[in-house]
């Protein structure tokens, strides 16, 4: 339409007498406030065109998808490290000194408990033992002697003393050095694997420097670090679910058997305590588990994807299906939210049990649009 009237306008002044310019002037004066007029009609008729635009959008139904709000369980859980030990797992080494004579078992050998290991060289013990022995043996015939005296009050009383004294010291000095000659000979304190051997036939042994390592595997243990924050929400008893990141096929239901009574200075955290079996030997002492402890639980709860939750100035909300009496339409409802675990956040307040709250399309609605349910 301006493009037709610019021609008219170029038309016009062509056709004017070249020779009267107030003429000219007169006639664009006039198409001007015409073209203003036109002007004016354009817009109002766009605005027009817009307004009916926006009525037929607004008319036209966002198709969604919903969910009816029910009472549920809601569970949360907080992840933490732990490590796994074997409840027997121990470092052995002799109670006496000696050389290690003769070594009966090898790596990863299994051993039942109370089976010889090691052997500690024993001549010097054994020649003291038959030292005793020939001691002893004159040791009894003088005491007996001196008490079939003293049954018919011949002697003094000091010599039957110190005749059975005699004789009572060298018993003794023999049972000690009995219990050295078993001290000598190491046995398993339990049944497991022989892991590793450090000591080596020929060398000197001494009490508190290990020689051998061996390890149950049928009883395992977990410890793990807990933040004091923590601290009111977990009880002996309660379950936790133990994974292993290197053995992901394995899944484990554990209470806990023992929460620590001191909080670490640094850490801040205290310690947990999980017992569990290992019937397939398949945990190994220091393993990397994780461990899911339950720190919330509700019974009836009120429970969204945490996804449908968005945010405004006034703060989280969501979108509900209402019907307004003539259509359904979208409706935005402020909600107050409570923890959340695994795409679930639990709803406090701004909703109720029944709602049908939209779970799809609604990034496309907004506050009163009519909407389609599918």
């Amino acid at each position: 339409m301006k493009k037709s009237f610019f021609l008219i306008l170029i038309i016009a002044i062509a056709g004017c007498n070249p020779d009267n310019p107030e003429a000219i002037k007169s006639k664009l004066i006039n198409l001007k406030e015409k073209q203003m007029v036109i002007n004016n009609k354009i817009t109002m008729l766009e605005r027009e065109l817009e307004k009916d635009s926006v009525q037929i959008n607004s008319e036209k139904a966002v198709t969604v998808k919903i969910d009816e709000l029910n009472f549920e369980e809601f569970n949360h859980f907080i992840l933490i490290s732990g490590n796994v030990d074997a409840e027997k797992h121990v470092f052995v080494s002799p109670e006496i000194n000696g050389q290690i004579e003769k070594i009966y078992v090898s790596e990863g050998e299994k051993v039942k408990k109370g089976a010889l290991l090691i052997s500690l060289n024993t001549k010097v013990i054994m020649s003291n033992i038959e030292e005793v022995k020939t001691g002893l043996e004159l040791a009894r015939k003088v005491f007996n002697k001196q008490h079939e005296l003293w049954e018919q009050n011949i002697g003094s009383e000091i010599e039957y003393l110190n005749a059975k004294n005699a004789k009572e010291s060298s018993e003794n000095r023999l049972k000690t050095l009995k219990t050295q000659l078993e001290m000598a000979r190491i046995r398993a304190p339990f049944a497991g694997f022989i892991e590793k051997i450090s000591g080596k036939e020929g060398e000197m042994a001494s009490p508190g420097k290990p020689i051998l390592e061996i390890v149950n595997l049928s009883e395992m243990k977990i410890y793990a670090d807990v933040s004091e924050k923590y601290l009111a929400n977990i009880n002996e008893g309660d379950t936790t679910i133990v994974r292993f990141p290197s053995l992901p096929g394995i899944e484990i239901e554990v209470p806990v058997y023992r929460t620590g009574n001191v909080i670490d200075r640094n850490s801040r955290t205290f310690t947990i305590e999980l017992k569990i079996n290992n019937p397939d030997n398949q945990l190994k002492p220091n393993l990397m588990a994780t461990v899911m402890l339950n720190d919330f639980s509700k019974d009836s709860a009120l429970v969204v994807s945490s996804g449908i939750i968005k945010k405004d100035i006034q703060g989280s909300y969501l979108y509900v299906a209402v019907n307004n009496g003539e259509w359904i339409i979208a409706q935005k409802k402020h909600i107050s939210t409570g923890l959340s675990y695994k795409d679930k956040t639990l709803i406090t307040g701004g909703v109720k049990n029944g709602d049908k709250v939209i779970i799809a399309g609604y990034t496309e609605v907004s506050d009163g649009v009519k909407i389609n349910v599918k």
